[in-house]
């Protein structure tokens, strides 16, 4: 019947308590057999057992409180399904397995850490970085580069350059434009 369908072990355990439940239903004199909450994937599996022993199936509830409802054919069905008592099987699922599994107790607080002093001077050494031929490049204290930005303030910028061609170098907490005698003997 699930020959389509890849079944992990605690989907199987499912199947089997769900295929003895039914069997109990039919062997019993109740109408109706309401499973509890699951997801998308098993509630298929549900509808599959069910409609295969000759039952009606209907879904119920609303996103994580969906469940399936199982019915004898040409029964009407309960006016509130909600109300029936829920099929007591007993499989996780699979989201909870795998918090479970993947889940650490919580963190000790950390304390915070200091403060690391950034290098009194910036060089990038010979790697060339690219601009729109023309721009105006900055460099930060901290570090980047870039063009201006309208939050710069003029004590954090080490250095401000137009590029004509475009290709500067980071050198020294400096910015080296192709153009420069710097530029070659780096």
């Amino acid at each position: 019947m699930f020959e389509d369908t890849e079944i992990s072990e605690t989907d199987q355990t499912l199947i089997a308590q769900a295929e003895q439940a039914i069997e109990d239903m039919l062997q019993s004199d109740l109408n109706a057999l309401r499973f509890g909450p699951m997801n998308s994937f098993r509630r298929r599996l549900i509808h599959k057992l069910g409609t295969s022993r000759g039952l009606e199936s209907t879904s119920i509830g609303e996103g994580p409180d969906r469940a399936v409802c199982l019915l004898r054919a040409g029964i009407t069905a309960p006016a509130d399904l909600l109300e029936l008592p829920i099929c007591p099987i007993q499989v996780e699922e699979p989201e909870r397995e795998r918090e479970r599994e993947f889940s650490r107790p919580p963190r000790e607080p950390r304390e915070p850490r200091p403060e690391i002093p950034r290098p009194a001077v910036i060089d990038r050494g010979f790697q060339i970085f690219y601009a729109k031929p023309g721009s105006e490049i900055v460099l930060r204290s901290d570090g980047s580069f870039g063009v201006r930005r309208q939050d710069d303030e003029a004590g954090e910028l080490l250095d401000e350059k137009v590029v004509p061609n475009g290709m500067f170098r980071v050198r020294n907490s400096r910015i080296v434009r192709a153009t420069d005698p710097e530029w070659r003997t780096i």
